[in-house]
């Protein structure tokens, strides 16, 4: 009976000692017996400790796994150095650090599509050369864009859609630029989504169920069981990065104030504009003294500006003067005009109804053939036109100073006008 005691009590101490010898290196004293370790390891600090440390504000070099499930393996093993099991995926990770970069691809020249604050429970789908792939279960804060063409909107509701393309591209916005996307998943066909919004050839909707970003492995720990983040809680909480307020020159509202008076002037018709001396010296004043170089190159183009506009007014005036002095000088002409008109029509109306006769002489007969038979003669006895009439009358008026009227014209080989005579008066008796 006392051996059997005995026999127990020993086999109990040598089970105590095993346990022991598995989870630390075994004490000297603790056998009785002096024992020496050639393979203990120191162990390796844990990557909840590192979290905890990290917050409490401890170096940042603090030893840590190179991966998550590193960590993890050395939580089962009590620290020693054994080496850790595969990592299986997905699996739920926290986020460590304040305001932790999100990117669009595993690596920093990809896009910052968001900030994930401290503790916030991510869905690890991967991991390769230190980046860890996300999601969040549709629930991720990120603006996830696709085009127009590829939706199309429902008549009945304008915040819901069906895809219309083969596959359709998923794009993330960066918040740092209006020029730059990144393509974080894919929509086949007939896949409904929610539409939140638009901006230009793009809908903003809802991110869809297995769109991926990343972030750097070192910025993830195993889930604590003091975790702030409800254990239900699925997607990133996700915080827009902050703006910090830029410090503003001392001149901002002065030139701020003059900019808004330009604006105002250039709103009116050129002729109009009225840039005075305040607003000028103003102006001035703030291009000398401002410190931020862009605010007095502001001012500077401002004055440019200011200076082209007078320069337009002038060019305006001259046009204008050049108008005036062009109307004042047709306006005499047309005076002019109108008062000669006036005087020829004073001078018609005074003339006689009566036509002027075409020659006015004596008339002879010619004796020559000539091809005429009649002649006129001046007071000397020269011949004045040659003409051809009716015979009966004109040969009744022979030696009688007449006035002729008739077709003439000017014989070139005569030297001489002739005249077919349609009319014949007498003025006085001939000599």
């Amino acid at each position: 009976m006392i051996r059997a005691i005995l026999l127990s009590v020993g086999a109990l101490v040598l089970s105590a000692s095993g346990a022991w010898g598995a989870t630390s290196a075994t004490p000297a004293h603790a056998t009785g017996r002096t024992t020496t370790h050639t393979t203990t390891a120191k162990p390796k600090t844990t990557a909840s400790h590192s979290a905890t440390r990290a917050r409490a504000g401890s170096s940042a070099t603090a030893a840590r796994p190179a991966h998550p499930a590193a960590a993890e393996g050395a939580l089962a093993t009590g620290g020693t150095d054994v080496a850790a099991a595969p990592a299986e995926y997905p699996r739920d990770m926290e986020i460590k650090g304040d305001a932790v970069h999100v990117r669009s691809g595993p690596g920093l020249y990809y896009y910052d599509v968001a900030l994930v604050k401290e503790a916030t429970r991510v869905r690890v789908e991967s991991e390769s050369d230190g980046w860890s792939a996300i999601t969040g279960a549709g629930k991720l804060n990120v603006a996830a864009l696709v085009k127009k063409d590829d939706v199309k909107s429902d008549p009945a509701s304008s915040k819901s859609g069906t895809v219309t393309a083969t596959m359709a591209r998923v794009y993330a916005k960066d918040p740092g630029s209006d020029r730059t996307w990144a393509v974080i998943g894919q929509l086949p066909a007939e896949t409904a989504v929610t539409i939140k919004g638009e901006e230009g050839p793009y809908y903003t909707v809802a991110l869809p169920e297995g769109a991926t970003v990343y972030v750097k492995d070192e910025f993830l720990v195993p889930v604590s069981r003091g975790s702030r983040e409800a254990s239900s809680g699925t997607g990133l909480s996700v915080k827009l990065p902050e703006i910090k307020p830029v410090e503003l020159d001392p001149e901002t509202p002065a030139y701020e104030k003059a900019a808004g008076d330009l604006e105002t002037e250039l709103a009116k018709p050129l002729a109009e504009r009225k840039f005075s001396a305040e607003l000028v010296d103003s102006l001035r004043d703030v291009k000398d003294k401002a410190k931020a170089d862009y605010l007095s190159e502001a001012a500077t183009r401002a004055l440019k500006q200011i200076e082209f506009q007078k320069a337009l007014q002038q060019g305006l005036e001259k046009q204008k003067a050049e108008r005036e002095e062009t109307a004042k000088k047709l306006a005499e002409i047309q005076e002019a005009a109108a008062k000669d008109q006036a005087k020829r029509e004073a001078e018609a109306a005074g003339r006689s109804s009566v036509i002027q006769p075409d020659f006015e002489g004596v008339l002879r007969k010619m004796t020559a053939t000539m091809g005429y038979s009649y002649r006129l003669e001046n007071a000397e006895g020269r011949y004045v036109c040659l003409l051809n009439g009716d015979v009966a009358q004109l040969d009744q008026l022979l030696g009688l100073k007449v006035k002729v009227w008739g077709v003439k014209r000017n014989r070139a080989d005569l030297n001489m006008w002739v005249v077919e005579a349609s009319k014949v008066e007498v003025v006085a008796a001939g000599r």
